[in-house]
């Protein structure tokens, strides 16, 4: 259509997989551009009670941005809705990043790029109806953003927290960072932000997860490079077809142990080094808090670990290890023997869930079919 009514409908699911026949409309708003119809965003609180659905209004040249944010219950029953808008004159290169409290806040948090400052983060805190607080954060001209990562504690608080290189450092190709960055709304009504450089630089890395433990912040990166196969010379400049192919280089793991205002408590490193062309979830990883620990599930290469009277399926097995408060890491539990994984079959630690306190459902699958398989730790 060349204008009309954009809407969003929610259907809830059940645990036998049923879809309700009714659907409920969560975000609705018009616009008179296919081209230029807006965006739909949603989020979910980290106890799963609330849903944000946030509508970003079609882009008007010479205004301000215009968002309609609305929050629902488990049943869908809207708790909350208003209209808001973001100040400055509104821009095309914009991305919004959208959470939701445990407690109903909304955090919008605007993503822009210019070539003089790289990405740019602000973020609004809405609440019943209105922004109530407007936060921002600069890196300095000397530091960019490579990466980052987002999420909100118990307290009801957004942390965003990453990594950064220094702008002379800038480089194609095997990029390297210079530290991590935090950033926090204290109290709901102050910004905290703090950098934390490291002793030597560390190559494209890549924030992953937040993860929160009483008064640790836990952040998981990896080192992660993705190179695009150009077309070859014959395809070039030519109507025929070409897909593009991309080679994924998955290096060392890392989790940063940092106070609630930001400061480095622990660093550790987890190596692994694999290179896979285009498919390549069986090397991404899996964080969650299992008890007060962090823990990380991922796979590295299998025969780094086996000795003589060992017996294992792959070349690739999978470890689980976990991190205390303190930066105290236990010994890998290796997938080997007794927990070794069915012959011909992958773990994919990130095609993954939470299933309770200690308890982790994860898929394995082979050529043909899926299994899923449930990790208790305890």
């Amino acid at each position: 259509k060349p204008s009309g009514k954009k809407s969003l409908t929610a259907k809830i699911l059940d645990e036998a997989g049923n879809v309700a026949e009714d659907g409920e409309e969560v975000m609705s708003f018009a616009f008179s551009k296919t081209m230029n119809s807006g965006f739909n965003y949603t989020a979910v609180s980290p106890d799963q009670t609330k849903m944000a659905v946030v509508g970003l209004l079609p882009y008007v040249k010479k205004t301000s941005a215009k968002v309609k944010v609305a929050v629902y219950d488990a049943n869908l029953k809207e708790i909350s809705a208003a209209e808001v808008t973001i100040p400055g004159d509104d821009t095309k290169n914009k991305r919004l990043i959208v959470n939701v409290a445990n407690d109903g806040t909304v955090y919008l948090t605007k993503r822009t790029k210019t070539s003089k400052r790289g990405i740019i983060l602000d973020v609004f805190q809405v609440s019943g109806s209105s922004i109530e607080q407007e936060y921002t954060f600069d890196l300095t001209e000397a530091n960019r953003i490579h990466s980052y990562t987002h999420a909100v504690n118990e307290a009801n608080e957004l942390v965003i927290a990453g990594s950064y290189y220094e702008q002379k450092t800038l480089v194609v190709g095997n990029q390297p960072t210079n530290g991590i960055f935090y950033f926090t709304t204290k109290g709901k009504n102050e910004g905290v932000f703090r950098m934390n450089s490291f002793d030597a630089a560390i190559t494209t890395l890549e924030a992953k997860k937040i993860l929160f433990s009483g008064e640790t912040v836990f952040l998981a990166a990896e080192q992660l490079k993705e190179e695009r196969i150009d077309p070859p010379a014959s395809a070039a400049g030519t109507s025929a077809a070409f897909d593009y192919n991309y080679t994924y280089t998955h290096g060392n793991e890392y989790v940063f142990g940092l106070g609630v205002d930001g400061r480095s408590k622990f660093q550790l490193e987890f190596e692994q080094n694999f290179t896979a062309r285009n498919f390549h979830q069986q090397y991404q990883s899996a964080y969650y808090m299992l008890g007060d620990k962090f823990t990380i599930v991922y796979n590295d290469l299998a025969n780094k670990y086996l000795e003589d009277g060992d017996t294992g399926y792959s070349s690739i097995m999978p470890l689980l290890v976990q991190v205390s408060t303190d930066g105290l890491m236990t010994s890998p539990v290796q997938f080997k023997n007794e927990l070794k994984v069915p012959y011909a079959y992958t773990m994919f630690p990130s095609f993954s869930i939470q299933k309770s306190a200690n308890e982790i459902i994860m898929q394995m699958r082979n050529g043909q079919s899926t299994k899923f398989v449930t990790l208790k730790v305890d």
